[in-house]
C-alpha cells in the first residue's frame, strides 16, 4: 500500500511540473488572452517575464522533486535484503513489515535475518540441495 502512494505523489509532481512548465512558456510566448466565453482580455505584457519564469521555476522544481522521490525509491529497494527474513521451520522468505513479530505467518515457526540464513544452517542448504536432484 505505501509504494502505491510513492507512485502516486510522483505522479502527481510530475504533472504539476509539467502543468507549470506548459502554462509558464505559454504566459511568456502568448501575451494576450481572450475569454470569449466570459467575455474576458487579459493582457500580461508587462508582467510576462517574471510571471512567466516564476512558473517555469515552480514547474522545475517539481519535476526535480519527482526525480528525487524516484531516486529516493531505488535506493531504498537496494536495501531490502535487511528487511527480508526467513522461517527456520518451512524456510518461507517473509517481509517484516508483513506482519507483527518474529513468527512466520505460515507456520508460526521462529524468523531469521534472510542474510546468511545457509551460512548459519548449512544442514538447511544440503538438504534443498539434495532435495532438487
Amino acid at each position: 500500500m505505501k509504494s502505491h502512494v510513492i507512485n502516486l505523489y510522483k505522479y502527481l509532481l510530475v504533472f504539476l511540473g509539467l502543468a507549470f512548465v506548459y502554462w509558464g512558456g505559454k504566459v511568456i510566448i502568448v501575451t494576450k488572452y481572450y475569454s470569449k466565453r466570459y467575455d474576458l482580455v487579459m493582457d500580461h505584457t508587462n508582467v510576462r517575464c517574471p510571471l512567466g519564469l516564476a512558473l517555469l521555476a515552480f514547474g522545475v522544481f517539481f519535476l526535480y522533486r519527482a526525480y528525487k522521490e524516484s531516486s529516493k525509491r531505488n535506493t531504498s529497494s537496494t536495501q531490502l535484503t535487511e528487511t527480508e527474513t526467513i522461517c527456520v521451520a518451512c524456510q518461507t522468505p517473509c517481509l517484516i513489515d508483513d506482519f507483527e513479530g518474529m513468527t512466520c505467518p505460515h507456520c508460526g515457526g521462529e524468523l531469521e535475518q534472510l542474510d546468511g540464513f545457509y551460512e548459519r544452517h548449512p544442514e538447511l542448504r544440503d538438504e534443498d540441495a539434495e532435495s532438487r536432484h
